[in-house]
């Protein structure tokens, strides 16, 4: 199971990190995943951007 959570920059920017067994497997900032969230099909993802992307539904998209 995947731990996703969003981390602010002291540049004011963010980004989302992704972590299984507390340990970081995956990061992005929050353009990139809105990018993935609107392009691309789910079904050609990686487990890390999924969860990425379903963080993304669950807290940016309203």
């Amino acid at each position: 199971m995947y731990a996703v959570e969003e981390i602010k920059k002291t540049s004011g920017k963010s980004a989302v990190v992704v972590k299984r067994n507390q340990k970081l497997v995956g990061a992005a900032s929050v353009p990139f995943i809105r990018w993935m969230h609107k392009y691309v099909p789910t079904s050609q993802l990686s487990p890390e951007q999924v969860a990425m992307v379903n963080w993304f539904e669950k807290n940016r998209v309203h």
